[in-house]
């Protein structure tokens, strides 16, 4: 397994109107943290 290829869902939205991408963007946009193993 490439551990660059493996990723965790943290929170699993579902199915999100089209019209929500964009907020959605921006509201994860501003979160900051360093990577972690």
């Amino acid at each position: 397994m490439n551990p660059e290829q493996v990723h965790i869902t943290l929170k699993f939205l579902g199915d999100v109107p089209e019209s929500s991408i964009a907020d959605i963007g921006d509201a994860i946009s501003g979160i900051n943290c360093d990577p972690f193993t």
